[in-house]
């Protein structure tokens, strides 16, 4: 090994435990799978200081790009392990076969080392995977990233262990990479947000929605393994393919192979990447159009991933949607689990050590207090139940449920309860859809009423502008109980007959002379929206930002409908319904019109709630970060809106009295929900805390959150910004 290059022997190896290749001790299993039906293990997340060990399974690589991409790895934080005999070379191979397979089953034994990477593709991978010790990777599961030959590992791991791997970078080609395929690498593996990939110059071959487990890599090297023991299986899955430097005929002989072979019977979906110097792209869609036009799935073409500078990283195993019309694909959970994480089923580990924890949640130790306030505020009678859940820098530091969701029947809140959100609708839906519709051009932020809705063209209203709607300086009343007039009229009449009631009733003020929260002024949004768009604010809210994103737990229920089948914490006993409201929007206005408001009328989880806040608020802080609407919207969105005491849709913290409490940055908004629901964003500090109860359960007599709030919110600032 040449001497400019120095092996980094991990702090806790012993010479005894560590004797070159395949002389490791055993070590304690980390985790224990039943396969009989395939489990699916998904790592722990990476923080700053892990180890990541870097593997060359195939072949040989460029040390000066090797050294390149070694400093970026380390630039992201980790530290970094080359094992003896790394730098191994056989002619095309990095070593012989038995060589490059001890390796790496080596380093899976270890449990100092928290993730695989690899230094190269090229050949070889294949070769190995008969020499594997495939318990071992899955009672060490750990985060395993590559690309290219690497594809046969990825696979295999994912097929026979059930481990989620990674297709991306490798050591050498983060030497010739763009900064976001390298931060969107760190984000996949550090963070717990749920990776959206959205290519708005992708290509539809096929259009359609798709949704499965995400499987697939380079072509040539899965079209070798069909007719092996590690032959992947494709059915019900959404495939991605890639490939480099291949003639546009051996693309077409694979497929066919492949095709012929009954790979792709009852595929799922198709994504493909790169075809990097394999002839015009035009021409690689063509065979793939004339393959597969007598199967039924989506094809989206053009997508970031494979032999190129821009490298995305994608999660081998997980679940996600493809939906090919809108060019996006999304996964419905995070890549990687914190080792804090009970809520996901995790098993704890001393990080020194590598050794399971019993009954310790060692992460969570500094939140004790957060705790045992929401628990008094349970005997107190503050709400019977609630969910909260606070995080910092994408990282959730705390996500605990309390106390009961219904007290006739003694359900207990968990993880998955739903909540009614109330006027949390404003901001995460109406808001949200106004965005969507100025980012594709079809409605402006200063357009008036009567250009949109022509039915305020002779009022005193037609110059009211969308922007004084969202910042609730229109003019009109804070709430009328239209419900009562409403409820004698037919059903269908009922959406009609309170728009004219809105076109009539009297301003408060002239619009943009003050500020009155109303939510008049939001059921004129959700009618606007409706009007540019020829579908209902429940529909398009969920096309354009609940799927993109994978929230499945937000949504509206139609009351005309069953209920969606989901765990619901309960509110009032109603006097004008007179009976239990549980998955039934709580407020009148927008029940008696069939559940769907601008104002009100949204459902979902504190999980969701969190992971939409966590994209607005990764926008925000990213010109370059590629999501749903650009950095200048959402800070048009936030920020405070032409020096007023609201943003567009979203609250600030008052100046006294603030339910945000008295440590939230200048930078700060949110919204607070009628039915005991609230959120606070710090933008400053990426902060993000969601406290989601049914204080209004059985009856909306309780008001003791009121005050509860700002205590609980300092109290969490307070640890977050203490243990730094």
């Amino acid at each position: 090994m040449s001497s400019s290059y120095v092996v980094f022997f991990l702090a806790g190896i012993k010479n005894s435990d560590y004797d070159g290749f395949g002389g490791i001790k055993s070590i304690p299993c980390l985790q224990q799978i039943d396969m009989k039906k395939k489990s699916i293990i998904t790592p722990l997340s990476l923080i700053p200081g892990d180890v990541v060990a870097v593997l060359a399974p195939a072949s040989p690589f460029d040390k000066d790009e090797f050294n390149l991409g070694l400093g970026i790895l380390k630039s992201m934080g980790f530290e970094v392990f080359i094992p003896p005999g790394l730098f191994a070379s056989k002619g095309y191979l990095a070593g012989d076969d038995s060589h490059r397979a001890d390796l790496l089953n080596d380093l899976f034994k270890l449990p100092q080392i928290k993730a695989v990477m690899c230094a190269r593709g090229g050949y070889g991978s294949a070769r190995i995977l008969n020499k594997i010790d495939y318990d071992s990777v899955r009672e060490n599961p750990k985060i395993f990233i590559g690309f290219s030959d690497i594809s046969a590992l990825l696979t295999t791991f994912y097929e026979k262990c059930g481990l989620v791997t990674f297709h991306g970078p490798t050591i050498t080609s983060l030497a010739d990479t763009d900064q976001e395929t390298i931060k969107a690498l760190f984000s996949v593996l550090t963070s717990q947000k749920v990776l959206s990939i959205i290519e708005p110059k992708s290509i539809v071959v096929k259009p359609g929605l798709a949704k499965g487990p995400v499987t697939g890599g380079n072509l040539t090297t899965l079209c070798h393994l069909v007719g092996t023991p590690f032959e992947a299986s494709f059915s019900g899955h959404i495939l991605f393919l890639e490939d480099c430097k291949e003639s546009p005929y051996r693309i077409d002989r694979m497929l066919t192979h492949m095709k012929m072979a009954g790979c792709f019977d009852n595929l799922s979906g198709m994504i493909l990447g790169s075809f990097f110097e394999c002839g015009k792209m035009g021409d690689i869609i063509k065979i793939f159009e004339d393959l597969f036009s007598d199967f039924n799935f989506p094809i989206l073409a053009g997508i970031s991933i494979g032999h190129q500078k821009k490298n995305m990283t994608l999660p081998v195993g997980l679940k996600a949607t493809l939906n090919a019309d809108e060019k996006y694909l999304c996964y419905h959970c995070p890549s990687t689990i914190p080792e804090h994480d009970k809520a996901s089923g995790t098993i704890f580990y001393d990080k020194n050590t590598g050794r399971r924890l019993e009954g310790v949640n060692f992460k969570q130790k500094s939140f004790d207090c957060i705790h045992k306030l929401m628990q008094k505020a349970i005997d107190n009678f503050i709400f019977p139940g609630a969910i909260l859940l606070f995080s910092k820098n994408g990282s959730i530091l705390f996500h605990r449920a309390y106390g009961i969701a219904n007290v006739f029947d003694n359900t207990p809140v968990t993880h998955d309860t739903v909540f009614d959100l109330a006027s949390l609708t404003k901001p995460l839906a109406t808001a949200t859809s106004l965005m969507a519709l100025i980012t594709d051009q079809k409605l402006g932020i200063e357009d008036s009423l009567s250009a949109i809705l022509p039915e305020f063209g002779n009022s005193e209203k037609k110059d009211i502008q969308i922007d004084h709607l969202l910042s609730h300086t229109g003019g009109f009343p804070d709430y009328q109980p239209f419900f009562k007039c409403l409820e004698k009229y037919p059903f269908n009449e009922r959406k009609a007959r309170l728009r004219q009631m809105l076109v009539n009733v009297p301003l408060k003020h002239a619009a943009g002379e003050k500020t009155l929260y109303s939510d008049l002024g939001f059921m004129i949004l959700e009618w606007a929206v409706e009007r540019v768009v020829d579908c209902s604010l429940d529909r398009y809210v969920k096309d354009k930002v609940f799927d993109p994103l994978g929230l499945n737990n937000l949504f509206f229920q139609d009351v005309r409908r069953e209920r969606k089948m989901v765990e619901y914490a309960a509110t009032e006993i109603c006097p004008w319904r007179k009976t239990l409201m549980e998955g039934f929007v709580h407020d009148e206005n927008a029940f008696v019109t069939g559940g769907t408001g601008g104002h009100a009328g949204l459902f979902g989880t504190a999980k969701d709630v969190y992971r939409l806040l966590e994209h607005l608020i990764e926008t925000f802080k990213d010109p370059c970060f590629k999501g749903l609407f650009s950095c200048e919207l959402v800070k048009k969105f936030l920020c405070p809106y032409k020096k007023s005491h609201r943003t567009l849709g979203f609250d600030m913290p008052s100046q006294k009295n603030s339910s945000a409490g008295h440590l939230f940055s200048p930078l700060s908004a949110g919204h607070l929900g009628f039915t005991g629901t609230s959120f606070w964003i710090d933008l400053q500090r990426s902060i993000v805390i969601v406290l989601l109860t049914n204080r209004i359960h059985p009856d909306r007599k309780n008001h003791k959150l009121k005050n509860f709030r700002p205590i609980l919110h300092d109290a969490i600032m307070r640890q977050i910004l203490e243990t730094r």
